[in-house]
This record gives structure tokens, sequence and C-alpha cells, in this order.
């Protein structure tokens, strides 16, 4: 173990150029390697010591490997009514507890309105209590949580930090560069392509006037005004953002949006 005791100015000299380099691992719209990410995937639950996953499948979006996750699940649990909240929790439990803890709020919380939706509309097919948010709050990893991996291998690689519990970030840190994001579970992983565009604004917030700030290969996206996520027919069908709407709208954040918006 060596401990990190003083910063040399040569060091703190290459904090632009970490900044710069995990910013384009973070924000790539690259396609990802579905080989590599399969086997670093597969290489963190060996480091974990954890059995090796039934089924590893590569999905288009974040929404996509969720509820192609789930699905998968199911199938492979051969349960013909589904499963419940309580199954599901006790199943997600090990890889939750030992790997992952968050998420990145925007793209859950557009995640979880979707499976609110599906678990309304199709209750009798997809018995899946979303309430709780156990769906979509077990996906974690990849280019979008580089931020806490910029700073350990900083540590690691700038100030040549050396400590037994660095042995697993080669795995995470090769994930991270090979999928957009990680759905988990313990006899499935679903990983996500990363998107086709990632449009900010100055603050470089979210943003995009005309359209999704964020859009993945099939089509599935974020709606986002300077950093606050929106109705996407606010955007996409100009006509059905009314003053009335706007005044009216409950979430405040979202109706300084619109009314923005409006003009």
């Amino acid at each position: 173990m060596k401990n990190i005791t003083s910063i040399t100015p040569a060091q703190k000299a290459r904090f632009p150029e970490w900044v710069d380099k995990w910013m384009k691992i973070g924000l790539t719209t690259a396609r990802i390697d579905q080989d590599e990410s399969t086997a670093a995937v597969l290489d963190m639950y060996r480091q974990l010591e954890l059995d090796a996953p039934s089924v590893v499948i590569h999905m288009h979006s974040p929404y996509a490997s969720s509820l192609g996750g789930a699905y998968a699940v199911v199938m492979l649990a051969g349960l013909e009514d589904g499963l419940t909240l309580d199954q599901i929790k006790n199943r997600l439990s090990r890889v939750d507890e030992k790997v992952f803890q968050s998420v990145a709020k925007q793209v859950s919380d557009q995640m979880q309105n979707k499976f609110s939706e599906i678990a309304t509309k199709n209750g009798d097919h997809f018995k899946v209590d979303v309430s709780g948010g156990v769906i979509s709050a077990n996906f974690y990893g990849g280019a979008f949580y580089v931020a806490w991996l910029s700073f350990v291998t900083f540590l690691r690689d700038v100030l040549e930090w050396e400590n037994d519990a660095l042995k697993p970030i080669p795995a995470y840190e090769r994930l991270c560069r090979n999928a957009g994001t990680v759905w988990w579970h313990d006899d499935v992983v679903a990983i996500s392509d990363n998107p086709v565009h990632i449009k900010m604004d100055d603050a470089d917030t979210l943003h995009c006037a005309d359209g999704p700030a964020i859009v993945y290969p099939d089509g599935w996206g974020i709606h986002s005004w300077h950093g606050t996520r929106i109705p996407s027919n606010w955007l996409d069908q100009p006509e059905s953002l009314t003053p009335q709407i706007a005044l009216k709208w409950e979430n405040i954040e979202q109706r300084r949006c619109a009314c923005e918006i409006l003009g």
C-alpha cells in the first residue's frame, strides 16, 4: 500500500489532460465494442466472486436494455404470471449491494415513467411492480458513470497510489469504455449502446431546442431544456404546448421551461 502525502506541480499540471480524457469517454457517441463489454462484465462478476450471469444481451438504449433485461429475467424464471416486487428485490440484492449504488437521474427518471406506463397498460401480461424503481434502479456503469472513475484513475496513474481496493478497477474501467449503461442481475446482464448524439448548451447542461437532447440508435431519447427534462411533445409537436398548459403546469421547473419555449 502506498499513501499520497503531497501533489507535485507536474502532477497538478495533468488535471486538464485528465478532465479532457474522461469527458471524451463519458460523452462519446461511438458504437460500443460488444465483445469487450461482455468480457468486462464477466470479469467484474469474477472479481466479486459471483456466479456468471446466464445471459448477456446487448440493446440499443438504456430503456431497451432495462426492459429487455427484465423480460429475460421473467423468461428465465419460467413464471407465467411474472415476478412480484419482493421476488425481484431478492434476486437483485447481491449484485446491487456489492456493485452499484446510484443512478443517472435523467435517464433513470425517464425509464421509470416508461415502466410505470407499461405496468399500467400491460399489467395482465407483465406483472412487475415498478413503483419503487426496482427495475430501473439496478442499472449503473458505462460511459455516463466515469466521474468517479476519473478520480480513482488519477490517484492510481498520476499520483501513483497503491491499494488492494484498486484490484477490480481495471475491469470496471474496461466496462466504462465499452458500454453505454449496464442493467445488472444475478442471471441477466443487459448492456446498452452509446447515444448517437448528445446536445448541450453553453453551460454544459443537456439542451436541444427542436428535439431530443440525447438520442439512441433505436430512437429512444430524452428531451431536455437547459438541463430540465421536459415532455417530448413540447418540442416535437410545438402546437401542443399552449400558454394555458404552461401556466397551469404543476412542476415549477418545467413550467419555467414551457414559458421560455413559448417565448
